[in-house]
């Protein structure tokens, strides 16, 4: 190459990039980017900091991302009160450090943490503590790898949005599990492994033990034969159930519930389906003392089986099962069978007793005992010496229209 290009091609030559060169090294090089550099640093001259005509400055605020003087993203004078990195002017909410323009949605959380207003959490799982701390726990609950969770406080509160979330909780803390669906239940579920889906146990504790599960379907794949309540083993403890499903849950006995000295209280919707025991309690068994109670709402026992001709969907030993209250609660019977392929909703044993607003029980086809049961008591599923469909009002039942 030459400076004065005698090819003719013009100053930019694919071998001579310049024909006037004063250095011999080519006018772009990559040791001296410009002949004219007195200062020895190369053309163009790197960025001095603040230098706004050659830094970095992604929200366009006229300081340099790297500045100090770059408080947050967007106007820096409108502040970063909660420090999240997003100044007042862009951020949706400058009083709450997790909710920001692309912030990760947090299961339960009251707003759409990423200022879009679309709470678009299906799949996720958070925890928020008693002091309102929030901890995602997703990763636990993923499908595929049935994890165990306990809450380390009292109060926790368990989130579970979608349908789809697999694991255990076993807790001997007061708790709350909360499901959050769009037209229907959140779903927990345990199948696989041969233990509760919700395990509450405060036996032992110096304080009582309360827990309260909402808008939540508890699933098991029915084909465990562990020893009590795989979709819920209550031990001295009080355990409230609104809107829940105990579905598919399979055990020695209580297949779907088993309650000793446990508190329950049912609310708005509960329902225990295709739950089975081997010997006793198909869908609950309740002993030592334990109790439901439902002051409105409906209750469903349905499609359960017990592998011992003598028991029952539910059973009851020692036991309360008030499903009465102003409210007028309704509960139904409907598709539970025995060992012997009879219908057999309910077994009340010794010191237990059932009441009823208003239930409903299938025609079992069959004799029996007692002379005249028009009360639920010990042996109520009999009916006039005759195993009938019943209707309850009010704790007298009646043959079913």
């Amino acid at each position: 190459p030459c400076d004065e290009d005698p090819d003719g091609e013009d100053c930019v030559d694919p071998v001579d990039p310049c024909d006037e060169d004063p250095d011999g090294e080519d006018c772009v090089d990559p040791v001296d980017p410009c002949d004219e550099d007195p200062d020895g640093e190369g053309c163009p001259e790197p960025c001095e900091p603040g230098d706004i005509t050659c830094c970095e400055d992604a929200d366009d605020d006229g300081v340099c991302d790297d500045d100090a003087a770059d408080l947050c993203f967007g106007d820096d004078s409108t502040g970063d009160e909660d420090g999240d990195g997003f100044c007042a002017d862009v951020d949706c909410d400058d009083d709450d450090a997790l909710v920001y323009p692309g912030a990760p949605e947090i299961c339960g959380y009251p707003v759409a943490n990423d200022c879009d207003g679309v709470n678009t959490r299906d799949g996720r799982a958070a925890v928020r503590s008693a002091d309102g701390d929030w901890t995602d726990v997703t990763d636990i609950f993923a499908p595929g790898d049935v994890q165990v969770w306990s809450p380390t406080a009292d109060f926790d509160t368990l989130y579970l949005c979608g349908d789809d979330h697999e694991g255990r909780v076993v807790s001997n803390h007061s708790l709350t599990i909360v499901g959050q669906r769009s037209g229907g239940l959140a779903a927990l579920s345990a199948g696989g492994v041969d233990l509760p889906v919700f395990d509450l146990s405060g036996a032992g504790s110096a304080v009582p033990i309360a827990a309260s599960v909402s808008n939540v379907a508890l699933q098991h794949d029915g084909t465990q034969a562990g020893l009590s309540g795989h979709g819920i083993s209550c031990n001295t403890a009080s355990l409230s159930l609104m809107n829940v499903a105990v579905e598919d849950s399979s055990a020695l006995s209580g297949g779907g519930l088993f309650g000793s000295a446990c508190t329950l209280t049912f609310g708005e919707e509960v329902r225990f389906s295709g739950n089975s025991a081997s010997s006793t309690g198909g869908a609950i068994l309740l002993a030592s003392a334990s109790s439901v109670m439902m002051r409105a709402g409906i209750l469903t026992i349905e499609d359960s089986t017990t592998g011992s001709s003598v028991s029952a969907a539910v059973q009851l030993t020692a036991s309360s099962f008030a499903i009465d209250g102003p409210g007028q609660p309704v509960t139904f019977f409907t598709g539970n069978r025995n060992g012997a392929g009879e219908v057999s909703d309910l077994f009340v044993g010794p010191q237990g007793s059932a009441t009823f607003f208003r239930a409903t029980f299938e025609d079992q086809g069959a004799s029996c005992d007692d002379d005249n049961v028009q009360t639920i008591a010990p042996g109520a599923w009999c009916y006039q010496g005759t195993y009938a469909a019943m209707s309850c009002d009010d704790t007298t039942c009646s043959p079913a229209p």
